[in-house]
């Protein structure tokens, strides 16, 4: 198939450092130019960031669904991709670090890429260049401080690859099946290789550099190892399961790919097996390895939430004594920054989970932009753009990896918006009551299961569960949370050895009382009228928590099936393979004794 090239000159001289990488971009220690943070697709930052946080800005352009493409930094200058407002094609924006201002827009028309395209790739930032592949086919190369394209270079089929470029060599793929591996000044391929490298099906994540090799996986869950300097293939490494894009890192000397509840430790010179680890239930997200451990969650077969596992990068055995129970699932590749882990989870929920204990020390719930009541507005800067879409969402959900740059923790969300989190974002204004029920006034039966609940929203810092506090006509009552729904409950019990007697007839007073992580303190107080001649209404009732529903960081863990799947490389003698952590169990995050 021909290609089309034409390529601006980029020059390895004054402004560009030489690393282990060979000729990049010269960035400051915060800068996360690419997916995940680097060539090896780490997501570990260098700083150290500490929750709670409190969202500073967002940004909100165009609804587009299951937006995989994070956002990254370059200096001062955020990048991100989405749809614009009111259009059908794709955006890449830069805005400003601090203030969530809009820098400049690509395209600079009203309606986006034509034809309702998108940006479908991170962006990557190099040499004063952003280069960010397009459902068009397009890999597009633009001026990173005006906005104006360079050049772009067509592969006949979309690229949902993120780029590298390293030793002035450009990296990316293509839904064509083609690994690309050019020199940007002229198009040409890179010296070395003889041809681009033909993967045999789509190439629809982002490679990786590990050492001499640069790894990338194809459409059909395999994984390639390609030697660097010449493009030749030394490796193929087909996994049993459904293998998400851009999962794969490397750290401690072996590549991490999850692949259904399997984690796979490789060698990244040879593809042979290190070793196999085997959770209860499928894995999310992305695992992170940090310092001779790896982090990695599964779905909790318990609950609605996730638990998250500490693994030893050396034999793939449980860290810790059991692993830490995360209220929300995992639904894109976390950060790590200092001694604690954000992750971005089901409803748009954020998370801070420390490290060493494993224990929930943050969890935020984002609201759609276009569901924010018009009330907090005010409070937060970067609107210049903030309208409200009719289509949008009405939940927020994260599936795009989550960045860390200069102290700022940046999120894309899949209703167009990027929000910007930091522990020093002022925070002045206490939780919102959203809804109650009973509604004020109304009359309801007080047999069992009885329900009052009120729904808090914070735009801050976010709702601190663990200072919930409730009371029914002045006397104390105990209060559950739902931490999917976002609703503070008080719940009578109708089963079991002990029923719960009915509320009185008459008119009741309920008051739930809670603080965000700045310390704003938020009433919600209403009166009720108890008729025990209607019948109950707990199947109109706006929570109905299950035994499982817990606080954040509530030590609730018992660890379940451990399933046993087929060998995921049979007759492998990789050390620790289909080893299984199924069976652990005891108290979350308390790491084991030597």
């Amino acid at each position: 198939m021909a290609i089309s090239h034409r390529w601006a000159q980029l020059v390895c001289g004054g402004t560009v450092a030489a690393t282990a990488l060979g000729c990049v971009s010269a960035a400051v220690a915060s800068d996360w130019p690419e997916l995940r943070g680097n060539a090896q697709r780490t997501s570990v930052s260098s700083e150290t960031v500490a929750p709670p946080l409190a969202l500073l800005w967002r940004f909100t352009g165009g609804y587009q669904n299951a937006n995989t493409s994070a956002a990254v930094v370059s200096g001062k200058t955020a990048y991100f991709v989405t749809k614009g407002n009111g259009t059908q094609g794709g955006y890449l924006y830069a805005l400003d670090l601090d203030t969530g201002a809009k820098r400049w827009s690509f395209p600079q028309g009203e309606n986006g890429l034509p034809q309702s395209h998108v940006f479908s790739a991170t962006p990557t930032v190099a040499n004063g260049k952003v280069y960010v592949g397009a459902s068009d086919g397009a890999m597009y190369v633009i001026d990173a401080t005006t906005g104006q394209e360079v050049i772009k270079f067509n592969t006949g089929r979309p690229v949902n690859s993120s780029a590298i470029l390293a030793d002035n060599i450009l990296y990316f793929g293509s839904n064509s099946g083609t690994f690309y591996a050019l020199n940007p000044e002229t198009g040409e391929i890179a010296p070395g290789w003889r041809k681009n490298y033909d993967a045999g099906d789509a190439v629809n994540s982002a490679p990786l550099i590990a050492d001499t090799m640069v790894i990338i996986q194809s459409a059909d869950n395999t994984l390639h190892g390609i030697k660097r300097a010449t493009g030749i293939p030394k490796w193929k490494y087909r996994l049993p399961y459904g293998a998400n894009p851009n999962t794969l890192t490397f750290g401690d000397g072996s590549l991490y790919i999850p692949s259904g509840r399997r984690l796979f430790a490789l060698l990244p010179a040879s593809g042979a097996l290190r070793w196999a680890t085997e959770l209860p239930e499928d894995i999310m997200g992305s695992p992170i390895s940090v310092n001779g451990t790896v982090y990695v969650a599964c779905r909790d077969d318990q609950g609605s939430g996730a638990r998250l596992y500490a693994i030893k990068a050396s034999n793939g055995r449980g860290e810790w004594d059991g692993p830490a129970r995360i209220p929300n699932t995992i639904s894109s590749a976390p950060v790590v920054a200092g001694n604690y882990l954000f992750a971005a989870g089901s409803r748009g929920t954020l998370t801070a989970i420390d490290r060493e204990s494993g224990s929930v020390k943050w969890n935020y719930r984002m609201e759609a932009s276009s569901n924010r009541p018009a009330v907090t507005a005010s409070n937060f800067q970067g609107q210049d753009n903030a309208t409200t879409q009719s289509a949008a969402p009405k939940d927020v959900t994260v599936v795009a990896p989550l960045t860390l740059s200069d102290g700022t923790l940046l999120v894309v969300s899949n209703d167009g918006t990027l929000s910007a989190f930091r522990a020093d974002a002022p925070d002045t204004t206490g939780p919102v009551s959203t809804d109650q029920f009973p509604r004020t006034g109304t009359s309801i039966s007080g047999r069992p299961p009885f329900t009052a609940a009120v729904k808090f929203a914070d735009f801050g810092s976010g709702v601190n569960v663990d200072s919930l506090k409730a009371s029914l006509d002045g006397k104390a009552i105990e209060v559950g949370y739902d931490a999917l729904k976002g609703w503070a409950y008080f719940q009578t019990q109708s089963t079991g050895k002990m029923v719960d007697p009915p509320l009185s007839n008459g008119r009741h007073v309920i008051t739930f009382t809670v603080n965000d992580y700045a310390g704003n303190e938020t009433a919600s107080t209403w009166s009720f009228v108890v008729d025990n001649n209607l019948a109950p209404t707990a199947k109109s009732a706006p929570v109905a928590p299950k035994k499982t529903d817990v606080k954040p960081g509530a030590d609730k863990t018992k660890d379940g099936k451990g399933g046993n799947r087929p060998s995921a490389n049979p007759g492998s003698t990789g050390a620790g393979a289909g080893r299984s952590l199924g069976g652990a169990s005891g108290f979350p995050g308390r790491r084991r004794g030597n």
